[in-house]
Order: structure tokens, then sequence, then C-alpha cells
């Protein structure tokens, strides 16, 4: 062999290597293709997707120049391009079906594979007279080779994919194999997709169902239930059937159909249905039951419904409860019509007869059948008048109902009287669609009205006839008790006025300081007076009571006061018989709200015969609670003695007037015996009942009872004195219209004791003139003055608006409430009775005289510096704080003055917060009010910067101007940084001895009672006796103080309790 022969040889060889090689490359090209291409099928979800990712595998890991896949349009007559990709993805353009000829040079080879349903390998596209059609694009691009591969879906041909390749012989065999595999999984892909949209087609349908169920279901106004065939279990509830039962769903899918049906009633059986009866009508009503087991009617109809895969009944609830109450209703009117002994007569607008009830059959004598489509006419006698008629039809053309009277003829002739009452029925739309007559036959009513009015004027002869006599009967009686009164109120003056000279007198002269022998016959000559005037008190009470004019009062008093006052009353008379006086105080409220005067009244009467008729032993009063609730306490009064007793017989005249058991016992102990009816009569006012048990010779337990109302305590403030009261009224002069002079003296008296200025006028006239010549503050009026009374002269008076505000008071003998109010009505603002009561005018002046400007300087004002030196360290030098002038008002009191800033802080820590919800909630008013308070409660405290705040507040709200909310943000600071300050008052800052340990128990007992009946009041109590409290228990007082303020009140009795063991083991 030639070297030339073995260099052909050997270039052959190694051609065939390269052409193996590129194959072997082009072949592990395509399968990454194919795998790119079952990749994409995996992923896409779309045909558009696929389409796109077949293409680009096959150019891009294939290694061909171009490719495009074709899809046949939906009317079948072009190729459209589906999806392209390489270098000539541009140029590829949807291709027509529509040729006459298949071997026509201008046909696609696309086309071509997609028509023969076969696939186009072409390895020489310049010369394969099949791609003629493209020839020229393949030599500008520079295709050599190419492949129209048909694909289809469900079977068929619905598209072509086309690959271009600038390489020769490009499709060999194994690349066919895996072009093909590609096709064939392209047909795969589309009829997943297929698949997939016909199975999402599918469920979107059931979805829809479902949902188009689930609406109709739920929202159906009909209730309806879905249950087990066989257990009968509810599955399933629509919302109108959980209203209807009241259930929520977790709850009714708990019971079973039976379960709502009322416990042994009929219950529907569903366990028939089944495919061959979808539909089953069950006959009702049933009877069924509510969660609330609230009864209810229902129809039910039964379907077989698929629920969850499975069959189920499906139960339409209808509630004819309402119907079947209507149609009962209907049936008992229909029944009334029916039955009702008056003639009831139904006709149409025309007047036709309609409808008659049994009734008019009897009374009228007539059938029904027989005045069906009458007219009412068939009945007129004749007689009734004319007018009748035109008002009755002129009535009814109004829609009014008509009333009056009808002379009808029965069947037989008979004439007869009815009463009718006729009025229209009107439809829905207004209009009169019938007529309803409701007759009464009234002929023997009418005879026994004519029978009647014979004697009706006798009648009326003799009725005035008694009515006269009645009538002078009456005048005689008034005229009797107006004599009587006036009689009452006469002698009330004549005997108060000398006993008002008696008691004053001796008041005076014993204020005077006499020796111990004239105050001796002072204290008789008072005592006197006193009993007597107790005497006419008693008499003027009964007339009061048996005219029913006696009011009793109400206001807040101490019980424990009031039985003091009473002790003390008659401890010496007590003590001179040598008996023991026991007062057994139970667990009871101190402070009460009643009238004090009259209890007193009454416990006085009851013990003072119990010591009057005791010779030794001992007179036992206990009380205790009988009954109370939130607001009223009922009190059980006990007065128990070791006395002479009463015998059964006697008992019952106790409680007459007038009357005493036995004469015998009146000569010996005196006595008016009017005290104990005077006694139960108050008792019957206070709510009570009163009753008694003895044994002669062994003593006696008398007992009322009385109903209060509970009061907030008010602990005792520190008696001030007259000294001070001199000091504050030593330069005012008021006004005494007062004729009798010995009155007038002793008034003066009492007024000049209290530090005050008299002038005096004898007569209305001249108090009137003293009045023009000089501004006094407050005038003292008798009513019954020469020339002109007080009532008179107050009238004149207040005519003239200088005077209008001056405050006059009443002062007179007359004592009852018509004298009182004739006072109020004439322009008086107060009144005192005679004999003047020292502390009673005391308490009218403080609440009337005006206080003078300059009255804090006539105080004793301790010294500054040791005032302060008493005072917390963070008041002594705040300059926010003008501590010494709120001092100086309280008289130097720092106790007090603490105890007041911290209830201010207390009460109005949130005023801030309250002012701008008034302004949110538009109370204008409340808010300027709280503003207001806020100012005036400061500046009592001295509290500069917080004064000044809400001055500017006040006057911003009611200027309605701006800036109010930082206002408010500042007073809410100040009050805070109040808040934060130390307040308490140190005990060794102050000189102060200990009470005694009795007294501090009596302390404790009264706070505890406070605590345990929640009572805020418990707080005054405690700042009352603060310092004490600290004196005898130091820490413990403080952590009692915290239970306190922080209303934890069982804790504060608990500790309460423990500091009272703590002082009895000391």
């Amino acid at each position: 062999m030639s070297i030339e022969q073995s260099l052909d040889n050997n270039q052959g060889f190694a051609q065939a290597i390269n052409s193996l090689e590129a194959n072997v490359l082009r072949l592990t090209f395509l399968n990454a293709a194919l795998s790119q291409s079952n990749r994409a099928i995996i992923r896409s979800t779309r045909p558009e997707e696929l389409f796109l990712k077949i293409a680009r595998a096959v150019v891009h890991f294939g290694g061909m120049h171009s490719s495009w896949i074709g899809l046949v349009s939906d009317d079948g007559q072009s190729l459209n391009v589906a999806a392209s990709y390489g270098e000539a993805r541009d140029t590829f353009e949807n291709v027509s079906l529509n040729h006459s000829c298949y071997e026509t040079e201008l046909i696609n080879p696309s086309i071509h594979a997609f028509i023969e349903k076969y696939p186009i390998w072409s390895h020489e596209l310049l010369t394969d007279p099949r791609a003629s059609a493209i020839r020229s694009l393949a030599e500008r691009l520079g295709w050599c080779s190419m492949a129209a591969l048909p694909f289809r879906k469900n079977g068929r041909t619905v598209g072509v994919l086309t690959i271009y390749s600038t390489e020769k012989n490009a499709f060999d065999d194994d690349i066919r194999e895996l072009l093909m595999a590609m096709v064939e999984d392209i047909g795969y892909a589309l009829d997943n997709f297929e698949s997939r949209r016909a199975r999402q087609a599918a469920e979107n349908e059931t979805r829809i169902a479902k949902e188009r169920y689930q609406l109709l279901f739920e929202h159906n106004p009909l209730p309806m239930i879905v249950h087990d065939l066989e257990s009968q279990v509810v599955l399933d509830a629509n919302a109108s059937a959980l209203n209807l039962y009241e259930y929520t769903l977790d709850e009714i899918r708990q019971k079973t159909v039976k379960d709502l049906a009322v416990p042994n009633s009929p219950v529907i059986e569903v366990k028939h249905l089944s495919s061959s009866s979808n539909l089953a009508i069950q006959s009702g009503p049933w009877r069924h039951i509510k969660k609330s087991n609230e009864e209810i009617q229902v129809n039910l109809n039964s379907r077989l419904i698929l629920f969850s895969e499975r069959n189920a009944g499906l139960l339409l609830i209808h509630d004819v409860t309402e119907q079947l109450k209507n149609e009962q209703q209907l049936r008992i009117l229909s029944q009334a019509v029916e039955q009702s002994s008056e003639s009831i007569v139904i006709t149409d607008v025309n007047g036709s007869i309609n409808y008659v009830n049994k009734a008019f059959e009897i009374n009228s004598g007539y059938c029904y059948a027989e005045v069906l489509g009458q007219n009412p006419r068939v009945l007129n006698a004749g007689k009734t008048d004319a007018a009748t008629f035109t008002e009755l039809w002129s009535t009814l053309s109004q829609g009014r109902t008509w009333k009056g009277e009808f002379y009808n003829t029965k069947k037989d002739g008979t004439l007869y009287i009815e009463s009718a009452s006729i009025t229209p029925i009107f439809q829905d739309d207004g209009i009169v669609s019938h007529y309803v007559a409701v007759k009464e036959d009234i002929t023997e009513k009418k005879m026994q009205a004519e029978e009647l009015a014979k004697y009706r004027d006798h009648l009326y002869e003799l009725v005035e006839q008694r009515t006269s006599e009645l009538r002078i009967a009456q005048q005689s009686a008034e005229a009797a008790n107006k004599a009587k009164s006036a009689f009452l109120a006469t002698m009330s003056h004549e005997i108060r006025t000398p006993l008002n000279a008696i008691i004053g007198l001796a008041h005076v002269l014993r204020a005077k300081q006499p020796n111990q022998e004239q105050d001796g016959f002072l204290q008789k000559i008072e005592l006197s007076g006193k009993h007597l005037l107790f005497i006419i008190n008693d008499i003027l009470d009964f007339s009061k009571i048996e005219a029913d004019r006696l009011i009793l009062d109400k206001t807040n008093f101490s019980l424990e006061s009031t039985i003091n006052n009473l002790i003390c009353m008659l401890d010496e008379t007590a003590r001179r018989k040598g008996l023991k006086l026991i007062v057994e105080l139970e667990s009871v409220s101190d402070w009460l709200s009643g009238d004090p005067a009259r209890l007193h009244q009454v416990l006085l009467n009851f013990m003072s015969n119990a010591i009057k008729f005791t010779a030794q032993g001992e007179v036992k009063l206990r009380i205790s609670e009988a009954q109370h609730d939130a607001e009223i306490v009922t009190l059980l009064f006990e007065i128990i003695d070791t006395g002479i007793g009463i015998s059964p017989e006697n008992i019952e005249k106790l409680f007459n007037p007038f009357e005493q058991v036995d004469s015998s016992i009146t000569r010996r102990y005196g006595g008016t015996g009017l005290g104990l009816i005077i006694s139960r009569r108050l008792v019957l006012m206070m709510g009570g009942e009163t009753g008694v048990d003895s044994e002669l010779g062994k003593g006696s337990r008398f007992w009322f009872t009385a109903k209060f109302s509970f009061s907030k305590v008010q602990p005792a403030v520190e008696e001030k004195g007259l000294t001070l009261i001199n000091k504050i009224w030593k330069d005012i002069k008021i006004l005494l219209a007062e004729d009798n002079e010995i009155n007038s003296e002793v008034a003066t008296q009492m007024l000049q004791d209290l530090g005050l200025q008299v002038d005096i006028a004898r007569t209305g006239l001249e108090a009137i003139k003293m009045m023009a010549a000089y501004p006094y503050p407050l005038v003292l009026m008798d009513m019954q003055m020469p020339e002109m009374d007080g009532l008179q002269a107050t009238r004149s008076l207040r005519k003239n608006p200088a005077w209008k505000d001056v405050p006059i008071i009443a002062m007179t003998a007359n004592a009852f409430k018509e004298d009182r109010q004739a006072c109020i009505d004439s322009g008086m603002n107060d009144f005192i009775t005679k004999p003047v009561d020292p502390n009673l005018l005391l308490q009218v002046l403080t609440r009337w005289l005006p206080e003078p400007s300059t009255a804090p300087e006539l105080f004793n004002k301790p010294e500054s510096s040791s005032l302060l030196e008493s005072l917390p360290e963070c008041l002594q030098h705040n300059s926010d704080i003008d501590v010494r002038r709120s001092l100086s008002a309280l008289h130097g009191d720092v106790d007090t003055y603490l105890r007041l800033l911290r209830r201010f802080i207390q009460s109005h820590r949130n005023e801030g917060q309250h002012i701008a919800h008034d302004l949110q909630t538009g109370k204008i008013e409340s808010a300027i009010r709280r503003a207001h308070t806020m100012k005036g409660a400061s500046a009592t405290l001295g509290l500069l910067k917080l004064h000044s705040c809400a001055a500017e507040l006040e006057q911003a709200l009611q200027q309605n101007g701006s800036g109010i909310a930082v206002l408010i943000k500042k007073m809410a600071e100040h009050l805070l940084a109040l808040s934060k300050l130390p307040l308490e008052l140190k005990v060794t800052q102050l000189a102060i001895a200990k009470i005694p340990s009795a007294q501090m128990q009596e302390i404790l007992i009264q706070l505890s009672d406070l605590l345990a009946c929640d009572d805020t009041a418990s707080d005054d109590l405690f700042q009352a006796y603060q310092v004490q409290l600290k004196l005898y228990f130091a820490e413990q007082a403080e952590q009692l103080k915290q239970s306190i303020e922080s209303f934890d009140f069982p804790k504060a009795v608990a500790q309460v309790n423990q500091l009272r063991k703590q002082l009895e083991g000391d």
C-alpha cells in the first residue's frame, strides 16, 4: 500500500471517528433535551408553558438551530405558532391548512406532516422537493436538515414539532427514536392537561354545587336539619333551625331527632327513607321543645340526600305554633260570636245579610236561611225615627262606629227595642267590605228604667234633705274643731309666755354663779317649770295626734348620744331612790336617721314610769336589732323594772287616754294618764308597735319597736366654746322684736351671753322703723305684738328690696305646724319656740348670722413658728401652699388641717379626668361646677398654684376659651404632686396626752361596727382619733389606716379586733 493510500485510509478513519463522536455528542444533547422536556412535562401547568420549554430544550440542550411548535386552530383551518426558539424564532408564522393539492411545492413540510399524520425527516433541505416552500429560508439561515413530527391529544393529531439543524444527516435512527419519544411525551402531557382540566372542571362544578347547596341550606329561612338515617343523630343544621331550637351547632349535633321532641310524645320515624322513596311527607303537627323548654308545634317534610358521601335524611321544619294559636283564636272567636247572647248580624256594603248567629234566630224568630241575602230592614217596625237612619249612614260613611236604638218587630209581630252597635270592617287596602252589628234586646230594661224613674224624684228629695242635715252637722263639727284649736293655741301661748319667763330667768340667774342655796332654789324653779311644760306638751301632743296634725322630723342622730342624754336626765332620780340604771346596747348601729326628739320622748316616758313605780332593785333599758335591710333597721327597745307590776285585768287600761290602772296610784304617783297613749301613737308613727308583759308584785317589761334609716356617722367635733363665739360675734348687733318685758330681758341676756349686741322693738311697726335706721344682719321676731304682729311686719319688710334677704327668725309660744307654716309663708326664714332652748338658739343663729370678714383676726392665733414645727417637713417651707392662712382659719388645729388636706386629695385626685369626661359628653355646666368647686376648696386649704389653675380653667370654660386641655393637664399634674406628699403628723411632734384606755376601747368598738357595715364613715372616725391611735399602737395604727383608705374593710375589722385584744391584755 502506498503512503498516499495509507494517508487516505487514515483520514477516512479519522473522519469516521469524528462523525461518530459528533453523533454521540448530538445523541447526548438530545438525551439532555429529552430529559428537560420530561421535566417540563412534570412541572408545566399549561400547554403554552410546556410548548415553550420543549422548543427551548430542543435548541438549547439538543444542539439544534431552531424549533417551533404549531398547534391546529379551533376551526381547523391553520397551524398556528404555539411556541418557537432559536435564531429563527421570529421568522415562524401561522401556516394555512387549506390547500387543494398536497404535492404542491408551496406546502410547508410541517403541513405535510400534520396532514399525513406521519413524521417527515429531511437530510438535504436544499434538494428535498418536500421542502421547496422553505428552501429560500433554509439557504439564508443555513439549514441542512429538518424534522416535522406530528403529536396527538386523545388520539387526534393536534400539532407538529418542527426542528431545524445546520448539519446534514442530523437525524440518525437513535436521534429519531429520541425525538419520537419526545413527541409521544408531548401527547401524553396534553392528555394529562386535558384530564386535569376535566377533573378541575368537575371539581369546580362539584364545589359550585356544594356552595350553592350550602348557600341554599345556610340562608334558607326554612329551618332544616340533616340527620343520620340509622341513629337519627343530627349531622348539620342551618341558622334558621339553630335559631328556632335555640341551640348552637355544636350543641344540636349532640342531639337526635327524637331529642327535639317533647318527652313521651309521638316522634317522627325517618328510617323508612331510601333511594326508592326519596321524599316522604310526615303528618303532624309534632310537639317539639326548644333549649329553653318552650314547646313548639311543627310540621315536618323529610327528604333523602347525599351528605359527606353517604345517605342522610333532610328534615324541612315548618313552625306552625303561631298558626295554630291563630286558628285556635279564630275558633274561639267564632264560638264566641256563635254562642253570644247578643244578636250579631254581618252584612255586605249593600246591606245584604251574610251571617246571623243563634241569638239572632232566638231573639227575632227568623232562621238563618230566611234572612240570608235580605236587608235588616225586614225587622223594621216603622217606629224608628228617620233621623236615626240618617245619622247611622253618615257615621258609617266616615268609617266610625255607630251606636243607637231600633224599634223592631219579631217574626210573630211582637214589638221589641234593640240597642245596636254597628262597626265597619276594613280590608287591608282600607276599603270597607262589611258591617257587623251587635244588638241587645233592651225592651225589659226600658220598662225597668221607666219604673225606676217613678221613684227617682222622691229619692232625690230625700237625698237633698239628708245632705243638708249632714252639711249642717259638718259645719258644726268644723266650728267646734276650730274653736278647740283656737283654744289650745291661745292656752299654749298664754301658758308658755309666763313659763318662758320662769324657766329663762332661772337659767340666766344660774349662769351668774349664785350660792349653793340660791342655786338649789333656782334649780327647783327650773325643774318645776320644765315639769309644767312637760304636762302642757303632753296635752298639746295628744291634741295634735287626735287631729292627725303631728309630723315627725327626719334628721341624722347618734343613738348612743340620745341614750346618754336620757340616762343623764334620769340618773339623779334613780340614785335618790337607790335604784340601779342599766343600759344594754347590743350590736346596733349608732348613727341613724329619724326623729330623735320623739324617740327620746317615748323612752323618757317609759323609763320615768319604770323609775316612778319601782321602789327598789333596778331599771334596765335593753336595745337590740329586730330586723334590718340595706336601708331600714327596726330596733327593739325593752324597759324592764322590778317595780309593783300590773295585774292582767288592768293591762288593757294602760293605753287608754286620761286613765291610769288605779286612781290610788294617781294620787300617790301623779301623772296625767296621757304618757303611754302618746307614746303608743308615736311608736305607730315610727313604724313600730308597743307591748307589755307584767306580773303583779314582780315587775314589768314594756317594749316597743321603731324603724329608722341608716345614717353615716359624724365624729364629734371639738367644742370650741362660747369664748370663740364671743370673739366672732362681738361686733354684731341684731334686732329683737318682743313686746313682753320679761321675755325680752331673758332673750337679751341669752344673746349677750353669746357676744351679740341687741336692740329691742316693742311692736312690729317699731321694728320696721328701726330696720330703716340701721342695717341689722338678723331679726328675731315675736309673732303676737300690738299695733302690728310679727307676720304683718315680716310681709312689710319683704316688700322692700333692701330687706328681702335679711334673715328673720320667728320666736313664738305657738307650737302648731300651722304656726310654723304661717311664719314661712310670710317670708320668715326659721322658727324658735318658747321657752327658748339656749342650745337651739345657738344653732339657729349659727345657721343664719353672717360670719364677719374680719373674723379670722379675732381668733387667738397660735405662734406661727410652733405651728410650722408641728407640720410635716414637706409643708413647712412649701411656697406653693399658704399653710399659715389655712391654719389661722382653723384656729391652729394642725391635725384637722392635715385631715382636710388628705380628704381633699382623696376626693379630687381624678378631678381632671372627670372634667375632661364632662366636656366629651357635652356636660359643660358640670365641668364649670367642678372647676368652681376645685377653686374654692383649694383656696380654703391654701393651695395657691392649684387655686390659680382652677380659677383660670373655670374662666376658660365659661368663655369657651382656648387652652382648656392644657389647663386640665396642669391641674392633674398639681393634684398628682399633692398626692405624693407625706402628710402624716408625727406623734412625737405634739405634746399630747393619751386618753384613758376605756375611752380608746369605746373608739375601737365604734370603728369596728362601722367597718363591719362597710360604712365609709369609718374613715372620718379614724381621722378624728388618728393621733391617739398612733400614741397607743404606733405602726399598727398606720397599717390600719392603709386598710381603711384602700377600702379593705374585712382586713381592717380583723386589725381593729386585734388592737382591742391587745388593749385588754395591757
